[in-house]
């Protein structure tokens, strides 16, 4: 059940608790043409002195300038008892319904959870209750991400983005031994892939999107598929069968190689992160020259396709693999490390440094060691 947390004139606020994703039924009954409005928030937003709304605490319901806003749905009563249960999931923490009849009457407001039916058999436990809870609050933020397909968020978008997806395979991972969405979601990217050898960032969708960091997202997630999953036959075969989908995919880069052999400008967005100062996920200075995390980023998944050609008897493919990262490596040393400073330059002629730049030349293995640690 729907439990109410504020009333008013013409209004009552229901919570679910917990962010949900589910179908609801609503049952009601109220005089002929009454408009009732269906309003499904994730959280309540506050203002601040000088009237300027922002996210607070999710259930920040006991503020005196607490609002719900968001999605709505609108009903027109018929004067009869109705019942109202919508075609797609709604996503939610909290529903507002308003009425413009006085005697408006709810008679009912349940919900069901609906996602991907996954097996959760991981489990985690610990001393600290603070950690056992952000387990359960990460479990439950997974599963109202996974339905037909991942998806980027359940609110806004609901696209299946590789980033995110990427992210949400790991996690699909630690709870369930239940491989098939992951599987599905990294085939899904694969039958996106353009003649170029790119992948799309998000698929499936009726519009094409391509930003290259994806598409060795992607390759990264197979990788990772094949730590979790083993390699026995029926599985190896699985992954053997995407190769062709990643040889393509690294040898779509070759084209933007620049003389410093760093990965240069490409017609794509070149999207990062959705960091403050940096426009539309770019670092400055990534619209006319390499961006440093994209390069270690190819190097990065230069070993992670080495790793999945070692698995499937290739060897000689591997072995060059291996080699492609150990020069990318080298050419970002070359070009993009301040020895003033001690860092990465998020390009090779910008003086500006970031977390994103220092991680990738660690997981890249750039920098390993005493090195890597002093670097962190």
């Amino acid at each position: 059940d729907m439990v109410p947390v504020r009333k008013g004139e013409g209004f009552v606020e229901f919570d679910s608790v917990k962010y949900t994703t589910a179908k609801l039924r609503f049952v009601f009954k109220a005089k002929a043409g009454t408009k009732i409005r269906m309003i499904y928030s994730e959280c309540y937003t506050v203002a601040d002195e000088n009237g300027r709304r922002y996210k607070a605490r999710r259930d920040a319901y006991d503020d005196p300038t607490a609002e719900l806003s968001g999605a709505f749905d609108t009903l027109t009563a018929t004067g009869e008892e109705q019942e109202y249960i919508p075609f797609w999931y709604r996503s939610f923490r909290f529903v507002r319904v308003e009425f413009d009849d006085p005697d408006c009457e709810i008679l009912g407001f349940t919900y069901a959870n609906y996602h991907y039916p996954l097996d959760k058999t991981g489990s985690f436990s610990c001393s600290n209750p603070r950690y056992n809870d952000m387990w359960e609050i990460s479990r439950n933020t997974v599963l109202c991400c996974m339905h037909e397909m991942y998806v980027d968020c359940p609110y806004y978008e609901q696209q299946q983005y590789d980033m995110d997806s990427a992210l949400e395979m790991l996690y699909t991972m630690r709870m369930s031994a239940d491989y098939r969405m992951p599987f599905k979601s990294i085939t899904d990217f694969s039958h996106s892939q353009m003649a170029d050898g790119m992948l799309q960032a998000n698929y499936p969708s009726t519009m094409v999107q391509i930003i290259p960091d994806f598409t060795l997202f992607w390759i990264l997630m197979v990788r990772d598929y094949l730590r979790y999953t083993g390699t026995d036959k029926e599985n190896l075969d699985r992954i053997r069968s995407l190769t062709g989908i990643m040889d393509r995919a690294l040898e779509g880069f070759n084209p933007y190689m620049t003389e410093q052999g760093l990965i240069g400008v490409t017609p794509y967005w070149h999207f990062v992160d959705w960091v403050p100062g940096w426009h539309v996920g770019v670092p400055n200075g990534g619209f006319t020259e390499p961006i440093t995390v994209t390069s270690l980023m190819f190097a990065a998944a230069c070993k992670a396709a080495a790793e999945l050609c070692d698995a499937l008897g290739r060897p000689g493919l591997a072995s060059d693999y291996r080699a492609r990262a150990a020069v990318m490596i080298e050419n970002v040393k070359k070009t993009c490390y301040d020895t003033e400073v001690q860092l990465f330059r998020n390009t090779p002629n910008t003086k500006e440094y970031s977390q994103h730049t220092t991680l990738w030349a660690i997981l890249s293995g750039a920098v390993t060691g005493e090195e890597a640690g002093a670097l962190m």
